[in-house]
């Protein structure tokens, strides 16, 4: 009878520190659900975005193609329209779209990467009210862009030595944004003006053909990112695991951010609780074999 009351008592103490371990598992995978916007919004050194060129004419039709990542500013966006030069029509509301091809791109690490507009019909317009290259790169001081260079129609019309950026905000809500052209933003104006590209229309740049082919370029570099984008000319260098023999890779930024923290690993917490639910079944299985004898 001793020794049953003291499995019993045995049992009792390791299931009440399995419930303790089981409440502190919960906060855990609460923190992984519910993050904060600012844990959203970190940029990732190790990780991939994307650019995409933005224009708008301001002749009559104020064709457009507003590139940013989210929906607020770019109503296309996540739509089959998103890709596309539209202006709205102004007798019927509807959107109409134009002749024009848009090659966006993938930032995958540090290098030079260049956005374009290809065969676009502008209708007529042939003044730029707005030239921007929107990110879905959360905003950091971690990442800069330099060597901007802008081409229209096989001629370099500005080039930026570092990139202007754009600060207000509800222009950046879904990552940074180059600043090419824009009307509305005197300074910028004041520094296209001393790079000998002052504005020639009433509200903007008179820089297409207007119909037919007009083409856009914008190449630009991107620094601060972890890690080098890949090209033809460079092999890439080998891991750590390809010498010394061990089959096994980490791809960039696969690292357990629980360990990062300083915590203990929710997968850890979780094996644990696993260990100690088993120990506690097979101790009450003990202690009825005992009662059963």
């Amino acid at each position: 009878m001793r020794k049953n009351g003291i499995f019993k008592r045995m049992a009792a103490g390791i299931l009440t520190g399995a419930m303790a371990l089981a409440m502190l598992v919960s906060p855990a995978f609460a923190a992984t659900e519910d993050k904060t916007e600012e844990d959203k919004q970190e940029v990732d050194l190790n990780g991939t975005y994307h650019a995409a060129l933005g224009v708008q004419t301001s002749t009559q039709l104020w064709i457009q193609r507003m590139a940013y990542f989210e929906e607020t500013q770019n109503k296309m966006y996540g739509t089959d329209m998103n890709d596309k030069l539209f202006y709205t029509d102004s007798d019927t509301q509807k959107d109409e779209t134009v002749p024009g091809a848009f090659t966006d791109v993938e930032i995958a690490g540090n290098g030079t990467y260049t956005v374009s507009l290809t065969g676009a019909d502008f209708k007529g317009e042939t003044a730029i009210s707005q030239l921007h290259i929107a990110t879905d790169i959360p905003v950091s001081d971690a990442i800069t862009f330099s060597n901007v260079e802008v081409t229209v129609n096989g001629r370099t019309i500005v080039k930026f030595d570092e990139a202007v950026m754009e600060e207000e905000k509800p222009y950046i809500a879904a990552g940074m944004d180059i600043l090419i052209l824009n009307h509305w933003r005197s300074e910028l104006r004041t520094d296209l003006e001393g790079k000998g590209l002052p504005e020639d229309a009433s509200s903007g740049w008179n820089l297409l053909i207007g119909s037919g082919d007009d083409n856009i370029s914008v190449t630009f570099t991107v620094s601060g990112f972890a890690y080098d984008k890949k090209t033809e000319e460079t092999e890439p260098e080998p891991t750590e695991a390809a010498t010394s023999g061990n089959t096994e890779t980490k791809a960039p930024g696969s690292d357990n951010k629980d360990d990062n923290k300083g915590g203990i690993p929710t997968g850890a917490i979780i094996g644990i609780v696993a260990g100690v639910v088993l120990v506690v079944i097979i101790v009450i299985a003990v202690v009825v074999s005992k009662k059963k004898k």
